[in-house]
């Protein structure tokens, strides 16, 4: 027997790609215009914005289009393993679209930041830079080449549990059993903070501070492919509960604003197409978060022009190096491993699943 069906996507949703894409670009600017500012300074040191950059609720704001991006990663990972029929195709899929443009982005900001330091980086060294590329320098308490690598650790450590999951060939039996526990842990963590009984890597390998956003979007899924249930209210009103306790006030109900307004578009799943600008950026936001900030800071402290000017000359870069690096990189080593996932798929039989 085949795995529990899985109600499947036809095609791409415009919307989500076209949203990642607007958090990829919100990023950039937040890192151009405050961040760079806060830490280096556009006259040559730190100005009054590193004041306002270093307080919790901007920080938040800075991080808000990440939060989102989890719960995209939620509803698209799930509708990736309605796609798949093993374990090994999923992790196939997941290999083949993270971790070539990653790859070059590492390398590509390791050398940038060698040939022309702004300020004393991370020196990761070698070592580092080989732990960087597995993606799991977290966890050895290695830093990162670029700060934004951290959301990666989150996504990496959602895709193995998840895996895991669909691995059991029971995944609509125990999605939302597992959903509830997960929000139970990330509840409990959230009022608790430093006192959670649980070693930091722990936490960070269970993704106790973004659960909320993985599972919020994995019902959005749920609900827009017609399989969602009575019990995705509870969970969702628990989303709602973490998110309440792990964000300030004004950031937390933003992003609960946003859920509502997801959670409207996954029930009317009315179609929406979207100025192709958009799915442009959508398409390249991968790219363009792993390259933007360092390799970015570097170009705004060479150029001599306005803030305002450099800010602006160093998106555009961005944008360019981004697209060179989805088009001519990811692009291809995608179509060339999906060739592989169907090798896999024809060697690799479903795991059985019973009543």
């Amino acid at each position: 027997m085949s795995p529990e069906p899985r109600p499947a996507a036809s095609h791409r949703i415009e919307a989500a790609d076209a949203l990642r894409g607007i958090c990829a670009l919100a990023v950039v600017i937040y890192h151009y215009a405050i961040r760079y500012d806060a830490l280096v300074g556009f006259a040559g040191t730190p100005n009054p914005a590193f004041d306002l950059d270093r307080s919790v609720e901007l920080r938040h704001w800075g991080m808000f289009p990440v939060y989102v991006f989890f719960v995209i990663s939620g509803f698209v990972i799930s509708m990736t393993l309605s796609r798949v029929n093993t374990v090994g195709q999923f992790a196939l899929a997941r290999f083949s679209r993270i971790y070539p443009a990653y790859w070059v982005a590492v390398i590509a900001t390791y050398f940038a930041w060698r040939q022309m330091p702004l300020f004393p980086p991370n020196d990761v060294g070698w070592l580092g830079l080989a732990a960087n590329l597995t993606m799991l320098q977290e966890y050895f308490y290695i830093p990162h080449v670029d700060g934004v690598y951290w959301s990666l650790t989150a996504e990496l450590s959602f895709y193995v549990a998840i895996g895991l999951l669909f691995a059991t060939g029971h995944f609509q039996r125990w999605l939302r059993p597992w959903c509830l526990g997960w929000l139970a842990l990330s509840i409990a963590q959230g009022a608790m903070g430093d006192s959670f009984p649980m070693p930091y890597l722990g936490v960070m390998a269970l993704n106790l501070k973004h659960a909320h956003l993985f599972v919020a979007g994995i019902l959005f899924y749920e609900i827009w492919a017609g399989a969602g249930r009575r019990f995705d209210t509870l969970l969702l009103g628990l989303c709602v509960v973490s998110i309440g306790l792990h964000y300030p006030t004004w950031p937390a109900l933003a992003l609960i604003a946003v859920l509502g307004l997801w959670l409207a578009f996954a029930f009317t799943r009315a179609p929406t197409r979207v100025p192709r600008v958009l799915r442009f950026l959508g398409a390249i936001s991968y790219s363009l978060y792993l390259t933007h900030q360092m390799i970015g800071y570097q170009l705004l402290h060479l150029m001599p022009f306005s803030p305002p000017v450099r800010v602006v000359l160093c998106t555009v870069i961005a944008i360019v190096m981004a697209a060179a690096i989805t088009f001519l990189i990811e692009r291809p080593a995608q179509r060339f491993l999906r060739g592989k996932r169907k090798s896999v798929a024809s060697v690799e039989k479903p795991r059985p699943a019973t009543a």
